[in-house]
Order: structure tokens, then C-alpha cells, then sequence
């Protein structure tokens, strides 16, 4: 029932945008100061003595039952567990968030620091640090949104955005909109007898799905030691659940243990992250290339030039649509204006791998998937337009060509010049069936998400997935001197092995500490 209610709210004030632009002249207005007062109101209801208090302190538990990049909100998604502790003092703005996360296959135990004019981020698994380059609580807006007081304060902060929407739902919910400092239109819902905040939500593209509602809930609102917070929190996308967090503990006027304001220093500095170059073909091994950094990720994409035209390997997008793949298309073109795509691969069917392959079927390339993704490729090829208002660029219309890598067979595309080789190495935790490209003759092996090995100079402590990623060469017999990742730069074999044990070192050393060990085989 709550699902129905906030969806057709959203419709309402999708149809309501343009007139919100015509509002917005004057701060002054009347339904600013409505809005305003609603807010203001709400804070009150939904924070209450949190108001007043000058420190929080949270546990809670998240269970995600899909990520972001599943493409459709259907198929293999992986079930997830967060687990977070969170300090902030309103009196100087100090904030520290522990996170463990655990997914099969992989895990991260981090912690953000922002005290006294610094911030650090902290790596508990590779035992490293880095600096923060923002060391305010504005760079932590999104996170914390996942509680009402700081939502609202921030639909305060930006008062001459605000805007009423009216009564709603027969008069059950007050509706006020807001646009953030990134220029983002948030809907807020309020409960119209007691004020609360009922949920939050945003309009997004979607790469496939088109115009998405994302939406966060807050439900089942409680006293927890004086605090009146919401037990429950739950994030739906376009109606399908994608988290859901429940609310262990609250604590007001707390101090943090003065450790936690700063990285163990036996830990090891990392230098700030270099700022992401533009897309850029590099040559990895004779007619062979990545187009790297393509999109916010910075993924690379697989290009083999063979004799007539040339084979790619992923289409990463991302939300909201950025039309990544038109950009690498584009730059395809002018470095080989005489060869076409003929071929595209993905790796699997989660968007920052797969989301733009309509494009490429849009051009008249066999897409080549495992049996799996195959439905997904035709479902992506041809989108319904009713479903793309908010994007200019929706992507075309087409009857996609198919080409499918049978299970426990190679694929293989070769000619005089050059030679690329599929296989399926799937089921692993990540993906039921994954492609990974074999190039025999530079002994490389293109995969994806088995390793992620980042940019750092040093690999970091492998994931037990990258384990996988070497029984499957192994088993393959595959002649492999480097391991280019969609995530992250070429490794070396030996130094992706060396990895590997440095993470059966780190996890014997969180047992003989009696630390938290992830739910998931080790590597």
C-alpha cells in the first residue's frame, strides 16, 4: 500500500516540473513559505529532541538484495551485508562512519574520519590510508541522508529551491520539493496528521530501464533512548527493493574514542587519487588497445583491430545515463574511419559492463553474450519511448544480432594480424556466467570483476574471486603472462599470484586478532 501511494505521488510530480520552473522567480513566494513551514514543522516531528541533542551515535544493518548496475531489477542479483556505526558531533562537526561490507566473493571493512579540519579514508583490509580531499560534512550529504533531521535541515539549507506540491493522496501526505546543491530535484513526502517525514525521492535515467524512481522510505518511527528515529529504512527502485535497514541502536551527547579520529599509524599513507584523464585509446600489445576511462568508474574497453574491421569488448554505463559508449564509438570512428564494429562482447549483464550495448547493436554488430544475457541484449536494443521523457538521447530502436557463447566452449574470432578468444568461466559469486577474452598470441587475459585491482602502484590484497579467476586459467591451460581488468591497470600474472597470498596473510592475521572474518571462501 505504501509502495502504490509514493509511486503515483512521484507521477504527480514529474507532471508538476515545468510549472516548478516557473515557480522558482521568487524565493519569496507564497508556496516557499508554505514549503518552508511544512519543513520546518516536519523537523520537528521527525527529529524531535534529536534537535537538541549535540551528538549522535547509530548502529545499524543493511540487507541489499540487488546493486545498482543489475540492468534490470530481475536475474541474478546478489544478496549483500552492510553493517555500519556512525558518530557525528553537532557541535564541531566531527564525523566517523565504520562500514563492513560483504558480498560473495568479497568484502571491505573501511572507515571515514572528517575531525578538526581533516579527513582520512581508512582501509582495514590493505591496511592503508589516503587523505580526503573534502573535510567538511557537505562531501558526506548523500550518506546522511539515511536520516530525516539532516535531510530536512538540508531542504532548509536550500530554502530558496523549496516549493509545496499540495495535499496528496486524499490529503494523507504533504508534498515539498527541493533542489540540492548538485542540482538535483528531491521530492520530500510528509506524513499531513503528524508531520513526519514519510520518504524521499529522486528522478534518474536509467541506461536501460530509461526513467527511474528511486525512492528511500523511512517507516515504523521509534524511541530509542529519548531519540525518536525510524526503526526501518527501505530503498526501492522503480517500486522493486533494493536495501532495506533496520535501526540496532541510538545514542545522543556520546564522545568518540579519540583512536577513531585518526588513521592506526601503523598503517600505510596512499597519495591522492590523480584526477581521471579524459577517454583515451592506449596500445596494450601489437593491434591490440584499451579505451580507458570511460565513464565515472574509469573502466576500460577491450578493442581488437584484425584485418577488416575491429571486435570490442564492454559497454559500461552508469546512472544517471551518461551515453558512454556513443563517446567510444565516436572515438573508434576517427582512429579507424575504414573498420567497423563488427563484433561487441560483454562480460556480463550489470550496467557498468553491459549498458550501453545497444548502441553497438544499433550500428549492426553481432553482440556476442553468454545464454544467459542474451534476452537482456534484445530487452536493451529495444527500449520503450514512453519510458525516456527526462533523456534526450534515448537509445535507438533494433532488432539486435546474437551470437551465443555455448557453455564449456570457446569462442574464437582470428585472421592473419590478430586473435581473440572467449570463454564463459562461470558460475563464480559475482555473475552465474561471465566472458572472459582470451588475446593468445600477447598472452593477455581481459576479465571482468574477478580481480578488480584499482589503480594503485601496488595491488592491493586480492579478493577471493580473483582466486577463481586463476583455477579457471589454470584448468583452461590458457598462456597468460598479464591480466587486464575492467577496473583498474594490467598486472602482471606473478604479481596478481603474490596478491593473493598477501590476502590469506591479511585474513590469518584478523583471526589471530580476532577480528571480523567475511562469510565468503577464502582465497
Amino acid at each position: 500500500m505504501v509502495r502504490r501511494r509514493l509511486l503515483s505521488t512521484t507521477l504527480l510530480t514529474l507532471a508538476a516540473a515545468s510549472g516548478l520552473q516557473a515557480q522558482m522567480q521568487g524565493a519569496a513566494s507564497e508556496s516557499c513559505r508554505q514549503a518552508i513551514a511544512l519543513v520546518r514543522r516536519s523537523l520537528d516531528a521527525s527529529a524531535g529532541t534529536l534537535a537538541r541533542a549535540r551528538s549522535l551515535e547509530i548502529r545499524e544493518r543493511t540487507v541489499g538484495y540487488s546493486y545498482y548496475e543489475q540492468l534490470t531489477f530481475e536475474g541474478d542479483g546478489e544478496r549483500s551485508l552492510a553493517e555500519d556505526w556512525t558518530y557525528l558531533s553537532f557541535a564541531d562537526g566531527t564525523y566517523v562512519r565504520d562500514n563492513w561490507f560483504e558480498a560473495p566473493g568479497r568484502f571491505f571493512d573501511a572507515r571515514t574520519i572528517i575531525a578538526g579540519g581533516h579527513g582520512w579514508d581508512v582501509d582495514f583490509v590493505a591496511e592503508t590510508f589516503r587523505a580526503r580531499g573534502a573535510t567538511d560534512l557537505g562531501s558526506q550529504r548523500r550518506a546522511l541522508r539515511r536520516w530525516p533531521r539532516f535531510l530536512l535541515e538540508e531542504a532548509l539549507q536550500r530554502r530558496e529551491s523549496l516549493r509545496t506540491l499540495g495535499l496528496r493522496e486524499g490529503g494523507e501526505l504533504e508534498g515539498v520539493v527541493f533542489v540540492d546543491a548538485d542540482g538535483r530535484q528531491l521530492t520530500l513526502l510528509l506524513d499531513a496528521k503528524t508531520g513526519r517525514l514519510v520518504a524521499y525521492q529522486t528522478l534518474g535515467i536509467h541506461p536501460v530501464e530509461g526513467d527511474v524512481v528511486d525512492e528511500t522510505a523511512f517507516l515504523d518511527y521509534r524511541d530509542f533512548g529519548g531519540v525518536t528515529l525510524p526503526a526501518r529504512r527501505l530503498r526501492r527502485i522503480n517500486g522493486n527493493a533494493v536495501s532495506e535497514a533496520t535501526l540496532a541502536s541510538a545514542r545522543v551527547d556520546t564522545a568518540v574514542e579519540p583512536e577513531k579520529l585518526s588513521p592506526p599509524r601503523t598503517f600505510t599513507e596512499l597519495p591522492a587519487p590523480a584526477t581521471q584523464p579524459p577517454f583515451r585509446l592506449t596500445e596494450i600489445a601489437p593491434r591490440t588497445y584499451l579505451v580507458e576511462n570511460v565513464g565515472q568508474g574509469g573502466n576500460n574497453v577491450l578493442v581488437v583491430e584484425l584485418a577488416r574491421f575491429l571486435f570490442v569488448m564492454e559497454a559500461p554505463e552508469e546512472v544517471p545515463f551518461a551515453d558512454n559508449t556513443t563517446r567510444v564509438i565516436e572515438l573508434l570512428a576517427a582512429r579507424f574511419p575504414d573498420k567497423p564494429i563488427r563484433y561487441a562482447a560483454v562480460s556480463h549483464y550489470h550496467i557498468d559492463h553491459a549498458g550501453g550495448v545497444g548502441r553497438f547493436a544499433a550500428l549492426g554488430a553481432t553482440i556476442v553474450v553468454t545464454p544467459a544475457a542474451a534476452s537482456f541484449v534484445r530487452h536493451a536494443a529495444n527500449p520503450d519511448p514512453a519510458r525516456w521523457v527526462l533523456s534526450p538521447t534515448p537509445p535507438p530502436r533494433t532488432e539486435p544480432r546474437v551470437e551465443v557463447v555455448p557453455r564449456g566452449k570457446p569462442w574464437r574470432l582470428a585472421d592473419e594480424t590478430n586473435e581473440v578468444v572467449l570463454y564463459d568461466v562461470g558460475p563464480y559469486a559475482h555473475a552465474a556466467e561471465e566472458l572472459i577474452a582470451h588475446l593468445p598470441r600477447a598472452g593477455i587475459v581481459f576479465e571482468a570483476d574477478l580481480l578488480i585491482g584499482g589503480n594503485e602502484q601496488r595491488l592491493p590484497p586480492a579478493r577471493p574471486s580473483a582466486g577463481d579467476l586463476i583455477a579457471k586459467i589454470r584448468q583452461l591451460d590458457l598462456p597468460v603472462r598479464t591480466i587486464v581488468g575492467v577496473h583498474g591497470k594490467a598486472r602482471g600474472l606473478d604479481e596478481v599470484l603474490e596478491s593473493l597470498e598477501r590476502s590469506k596473510r591479511m585474513l590469518e592475521r584478523r583471526r589471530a586478532r580476532g577480528q571480523r572474518l567475511p562469510q565468503v571462501d577464502e582465497p
